[in-house]
Formats: structure tokens, sequence, C-alpha cells
């Protein structure tokens, strides 16, 4: 779950080049099947050819915040 009202991004002079950050809160699963908040963030680079043109990322990072466990044993099933 992404909290989007808190997006943070920094842009280039040149506005072709941009990061942005944003947090989320997702569920993990200790081994005895409990839940725990596993909250963590994401960083984005962008940059793109010329002004008007779409955004492209070009990097991505994910991390957990300090003190979240960083294993889930939650069960994960495909549809289908």
């Amino acid at each position: 779950r992404w909290r989007l009202d808190g997006v943070q991004a920094i842009v280039s002079p040149d506005r072709l080049s941009a990061v942005g950050m944003a947090i989320f809160d997702s569920d993990g699963f200790n081994q005895n099947g409990s839940v725990f908040d596993r909250r963590g963030r994401a960083t984005v680079a962008f940059a793109r050819s010329d002004i008007g043109a779409a955004w492209v990322a070009v990097h991505t990072h994910m991390s957990l915040f300090r003190g979240t466990p960083g294993q889930s044993f939650g069960r994960f099933s495909r549809p289908g």
C-alpha cells in the first residue's frame, strides 16, 4: 500500500532527471503465521531525453525501515 500523499521528488535544473521517494506499508508474516507491519521506502531515479518526453525509471531501490524484520514467511500462491 503506497502512501502517495507523501511522495517527495527532486528535479534537476535542466528538468531531464529526477529522483522520487515514497513510503509503503505491507504485511509481513512470522514463521508461526502471525502478521507484522512491514514498512519501508522506495527510491526511483528518472530520466528523459527532452523536456516534454516521457519519464523513464532508470534505477529503483526498495528498503525496509530499521527494525523491520527482513524475512517474511507468508505463503504465496499463484492463481490458476
